[in-house]
């Protein structure tokens, strides 16, 4: 289950974003109850002690922004004043936000914007508020430094970048506009689904053990954006491997027969030979490395929610469920969505950062963890 938080310029993903989707809420609902019933715990838990007026920022809120929209005398009461700013980079969710929480009563509580500049937002400007706007947080937050008391990102941090690299940047964003003592809540999957980003470095050097000198590594699995590339080895590359959005590997050399040869003694299985490339599928069910690391654990993560949601979901539901999640997890074991880090990566990572860990709460419904951290600085 995720909400999105990918290209801030267009509506519609390459892949079909599931928060838009009508039926995200009502599974949302279904298996998240326990990772929202959390998230509010360890926010009363983090704000009690901050001084009113408190501003919070919500990444990728989904259409409902739950849980808040279910809570607005707890939300009310958390915030003294304060602002609620929602960001989330589909637009079409920024639009029916306002509608929404109008239609559950926000609106004789708090002044509703669906705010379009694309400038700094100063909470400092405003009281009682609740703001939406489209934004991608890849380049930080629309607020000036040390400026928010909380910011909650509960499936959103998995959309946001294929690796786990960036995992520090986007934290030293968060930190940036959080004040001193101010909180960081994660609410994610409990499964590690970064092994994609493994097995692209796997390719990487499996070719350059032919005797390469260099190889440029392209990844368009986020076809929104212009491809992410690097090179491995020495300068001049003599090889190109290329990732597309549907998760196919193209490998580009002089020598095919050569790579290809290579790559059968190396292990690889599926592969299909034209005269400039070879092509195989970044995630190979018949390679039993790819199978345990990545389409066992994405298994077991998507079993996990199905139980979930045939228990607590109401039948009417059930088709649009099924074939919802099924796509998720197909495309998600094809290494092309759904790119979790798994909680120790998350935590060692806000710590090299500066935040400290304050509880880190692993849920008894379904596979998800909550993580609250204390920026100290």
């Amino acid at each position: 289950m995720s909400k999105s938080n990918a290209n801030p310029d267009s509506g519609n993903t390459s892949k079909p974003d599931i928060a838009a989707n009508a039926i995200y809420p009502i599974l949302a609902r279904a298996t998240l109850f326990e990772l929202h019933a959390n998230l509010l715990d360890l926010l009363g838990k983090g704000l009690s002690s901050r001084e009113a007026p408190k501003s919070l920022v919500v990444v990728g809120p989904g259409s409902e922004a739950l849980p808040y929209s279910e809570h607005l005398e707890a939300l009310a009461s958390l915030l003294d004043g304060g602002n609620l700013i929602l960001l989330d980079y589909n637009k079409q969710i920024c639009d029916q936000i306002p509608a929404y929480l109008e239609s559950k009563g926000f609106a004789g509580r708090f002044r509703i914007e669906r705010s379009k500049d694309e400038g700094i937002i100063d909470p400092g400007n405003y009281q009682n508020t609740i703001l939406v706007r489209q934004w991608n947080i890849r380049d930080g937050y629309p607020l000036p430094a040390a400026s928010v008391d909380a910011i909650d990102m509960t499936v959103s941090m998995h959309h946001v970048t294929q690796y786990t690299s960036d995992i520090h940047n986007l934290f030293m964003h968060a930190k940036n506009a959080l004040k001193t003592g101010a909180i960081l809540h994660l609410g994610e999957g409990d499964v590690d689904m970064k092994y994609s980003e493994r097995k692209i470095k796997k390719f990487a050097h499996d070719v350059l053990t032919t005797g390469m000198r260099g190889v440029m590594v392209s990844d368009s699995r986020y076809a929104d954006f212009s491809p992410r590339k690097w090179q491995v080895g020495e300068k001049d590359a003599e090889a190109m491997i290329h990732v597309n959005s549907n998760g196919m590997v193209s490998i580009h050399h002089a020598d095919i027969g050569m790579v290809s040869s290579h790559l059968a003694k190396s292990g690889y299985k599926q592969m299909h030979i034209t005269d400039t490339a070879v092509v195989l599928p970044l995630i190979d069910h018949s390679i039993e490395e790819d199978f345990q690391e990545m389409i066992a654990p994405v298994r077991a993560y998507y079993n996990g929610i199905s139980e979930l949601c045939l228990q607590r979901l109401d039948p009417v539901y059930h088709e649009q469920f099924v074939e919802a999640l099924s796509k998720e997890r197909s495309d998600a074991e094809r290494g092309i969505v759904e790119f979790y880090s798994p909680p120790s990566t998350l935590c060692d990572a806000l710590i090299k950062t500066g935040f400290i860990i304050d509880e880190e709460r692993h849920t008894a419904n379904g596979p998800f963890v909550n993580i609250l951290a204390i920026n100290q600085e």
